[in-house]
């Protein structure tokens, strides 16, 4: 938690808590990129009711990238356009998955 909250960089905190995993053995690292690729595949595989969705998760993927970035204006405009068509954004650790209103 104390790394997390430090005043350092993002690279910084990565690598110290990379080095925790592997010297405690927790393997966080490892279970994390899985948790990753599973939502991702869960993403992929679900069935599009239009053409429209793959719009929609590109425009997902737009506002991961913009978050990622700190860009969070540009997030927040990602998520209020879409959610002026009714599309609800729902956040989560294994990351974001919508739903219509």
């Amino acid at each position: 938690y104390n790394v997390l909250k430090a005043k350092c960089s993002d690279a910084t905190k990565l690598a110290l808590i990379e080095d925790f995993d592997r010297v405690l053995s927790l393997d966080l690292i490892a279970a994390a990129a899985a948790l990753r690729e599973e939502a991702k595949a869960a993403v992929e595989s679900a069935p599009t009711a239009d053409g429209d969705d793959a719009r929609i998760l590109d425009l997902i993927e737009q506002r991961a990238a913009a978050k990622k970035a700190k860009n969070y204006a540009e997030a927040d405009r990602i998520r209020n356009e879409l959610a002026a068509e009714g599309i609800i954004l729902v956040d989560s650790p294994s990351g974001t998955t919508y739903k219509r209103a």
